[in-house]
């Protein structure tokens, strides 16, 4: 298709939109109309790219910034769960945690350890952050870490029920000073007993992974 054929299908396409009076008069394919046609082409081709340019370029602008925004979102986050899991560590470890690292074989842990909600609220309500660390052995310590240290403190709870229950049985003993009752608080007392043991285990265990994690939590705020 020539250049004469190719004009004249743009214009009868275009011939649609002007005024009847217009399209019927004659057209000059002279040099300077057919020059001037395609400057008009040239021009709007070259338009149309550089709009799309801009928008590809808002486009890449927007979602870097979104980038930005969940990289300080997150940052955020492991800053706050760093704070956090200090706090709460060194003060479960001044408050018990030495105590239970100082038990010796068959002895009990009569000690009792106050629990707040409140002790991972970092963690508990930002779940989703943490499948966004970039970083994947600090992403398996954080969850390690929190998993280890909570079941350390469930077993507390436990061991603090366990107590109770050895201190009413004895209580009740010494009340009665029947054999019966003294025999029943033998038993709850070997329970706890072997509680003890198992809480230092799971103590160390913890303790371990805990400094493991704020260990790594704090290299990774020094390279951002």
């Amino acid at each position: 298709m020539d250049l004469t054929q190719i004009l004249n299908d743009a214009l009868e396409t275009a011939s649609q939109w002007l005024p009847e009076a217009f399209v019927e008069q004659p057209i000059n394919y002279s040099w300077p109309f057919i020059s001037a046609l395609l400057g008009v082409l040239i021009g709007a081709l070259f338009a149309a790219r550089y709009c799309r340019k801009l928008a590809l370029q808002s486009q890449q602008a927007v979602q870097h910034q979104a980038q930005v925004n969940e990289k300080k979102v997150l940052d955020g986050f492991l800053q706050v769960l760093q704070l956090e899991s200090k706090i709460v560590f060194d003060h479960y470890e001044n408050r018990i945690g030495l105590d239970i690292e100082q038990l010796k074989e068959g002895e009990p842990l009569l000690q009792s350890y106050p629990q707040n909600s409140d002790f991972f609220s970092a963690y508990n309500s930002n779940t989703a952050l943490i499948g966004q660390v970039p970083d994947a052995a600090l992403r398996l310590q954080i969850v390690k870490a929190n998993t280890l240290f909570k079941a350390m403190l469930n077993a507390l709870q436990i061991n603090a029920q366990l107590r109770d229950e050895y201190l009413r049985l004895l209580e009740k003993a010494d009340v009665s000073q029947a054999p019966i009752d003294a025999s029943k608080a033998n038993k709850k007392l070997k329970v706890l007993q072997q509680q003890g043991l198992l809480l230092k285990r799971e103590h160390l265990l913890s303790k371990v992974q805990m400094l493991k994690m704020l260990s790594l939590l704090q290299a990774y705020s020094q390279t951002q």
